[in-house]
């Protein structure tokens, strides 16, 4: 009869060598062929046994089961198996873990206080007590300073070992869980970009059979394939055309007459400019503007209300506020003076009295 049935994964088998010689049978005197490991000779199944026939007799007569549970074991389903059978079949089983194995990754049927560590020199100690006592070992079997140079010996080994042999970390089920919700998430993300793949090759395909800039532009803007800066860029452009056919004193009654502020211009030094504006029906004789009568001044009307739109919707965008703030002094703010002349570009200021 075997009295110690060792669970272990076959990776493993050098651990469970060191730990039936050093410990078992080295420190603690007990008999070789009263141990069951697989893997270790001397211990292990017959030639030509059935290896489950003989597991499950093992394990059913063992007197203590000692669990060496290492990533390896927990990635084994045999190993798994033979856990859970052990404390089916088995009143005396001692989980041993190694690390990066903790107590929460263990997953055993036992109290956290109940498992020890194969690689700590007290747990080997409390080891080596139980098993004296379920064994009925006499004291005087077990040399005290033998048992301390052999389990020194046992930890050097195993210390090498691992060192040359790290296990990888096992990965609990949350994190799993973790990893599969970030898996999700990344394949949606694919799947969007994929749509939105799809829609710029659409419009990358239309753009190919355009000639005209405007056009051009005017689809980037819509499909949002322009950064909001250059569309604001682009408007201004536009604005800055239409203003391009006025005479600077006629853009500050413009000015005047859009923002609703109050200005004295030179009326008298730019008055040939401004009767001409009069005169083309630019302004009115008050100095009103006359916003739908020509086709200048209709260009010029829209331009200032598609940028006055953009920055309504689009002037809070923190991105885009932050790069107008790079490129002027001036507020963002349509209706200022300052906006026009930086801007615009438009030397409005000397004209004033």
């Amino acid at each position: 009869m075997r009295k110690i049935f060792i669970s272990h994964s076959s990776k493993d088998a050098k651990i469970a060598r060191y730990f039936i010689d050093d410990i078992l049978v080295g420190s603690i005197n007990i008999m070789i062929k009263e141990i069951f490991c697989s893997s270790t000779e001397g211990t292990r199944i017959e030639s030509g046994d059935d290896w489950r026939i003989a597991i499950r007799k093992n394990l059913t007569e063992a007197t203590i089961v000692i669990l060496i549970i290492t990533t390896n074991y927990k990635s084994s389903e045999i190993c798994m198996n033979e856990m859970g059978a052990a404390w089916a079949l088995c009143d005396n089983v001692i989980p041993l873990i190694v690390e990066p194995i903790n107590y929460e990754d263990a997953g055993v049927l036992m109290e956290v206080k109940q498992l020890e560590k194969l690689g700590d020199e007290k747990s080997l100690d409390r080891v080596k007590d139980k098993l004296q006592a379920i064994l009925k070992i006499s004291p005087d079997q077990i040399k005290s300073d033998r048992w301390t140079v052999m389990k020194k010996e046992f930890l050097i080994k195993l210390g090498e070992y691992l060192k040359e042999n790290p296990f990888p970390y096992p990965i609990s089920e949350m994190e799993v869980n973790k990893f599969g919700k970030y898996n999700e998430e990344l394949t949606t993300a694919l799947k969007e970009k994929i749509r939105e793949n799809e829609k710029l090759t659409s419009v990358i395909g239309k753009l190919k059979k355009l000639k005209d800039i405007k056009q051009v532009e005017a689809i980037k803007i819509k499909h949002g394939l322009t950064k909001k800066f250059d569309k604001f860029k682009e408007l201004v452009k536009q604005v800055m055309f239409c203003l391009s056919d006025f005479h600077t004193s006629v853009i500050a009654i413009i000015y005047q007459d859009y923002s609703g502020r109050s200005l004295t211009i030179d009326i008298e030094y730019y008055g040939s400019h401004i009767e001409k504006a009069i005169a083309r029906d630019f302004i009115d004789e008050d100095y009103a503007v006359k916003w739908r009568h020509t086709k200048e001044m209709n260009g010029l009307g829209k331009a200032l209300s598609d940028l006055s739109h953009f920055i309504d919707s689009d002037g809070a965008d923190p991105e885009f506020y932050e790069e107008f703030g790079q490129h002027y002094r001036a507020p963002l703010d349509i209706d200022n003076l300052l906006f026009w002349e930086e801007v615009f570009e438009c030397k409005i200021s000397p004209v004033l009295k």
